[in-house]
């Protein structure tokens, strides 16, 4: 099993912001990374997310990878998921999510 032994180094210019609702919405995010950080901007707002190889996804606030309010991540993903799916607790969230490397 290997191990990431750096630390993140995000993709300048490759992140996004979006706002996550009640309903899962979609966002393409074509990169060639095997890590994204995740930065949820709201403070009571908590968001769920899911990778994806198509736009055919849908996010849940129970099953997926959740990111609480305030909350600041690095999660791994396969290089060929090109789509995120996310869902927010309530309206008026933000959710940052930039590619990289490393954890």
């Amino acid at each position: 099993m290997s191990y990431y032994t750096q630390a993140f180094a995000p993709d300048y210019g490759k992140g996004v912001i979006v706002a996550p609702g009640v309903a899962s919405a979609v966002q393409a995010f074509p990169n060639n990374s095997s890590a994204v950080e995740l930065t949820n901007l709201s403070s009571t707002i908590r968001c769920s997310i899911r990778f994806g190889e198509t736009a055919a996804l849908t996010a849940d606030l129970s099953a997926d990878y959740t990111v609480m309010p305030g909350m600041k991540c690095v999660i791994t993903k396969q290089r060929g998921y090109e789509f995120f799916a996310y869902i927010g607790s309530g309206a008026a969230g933000s959710l940052q999510v930039i590619p990289g490397e490393g954890l």
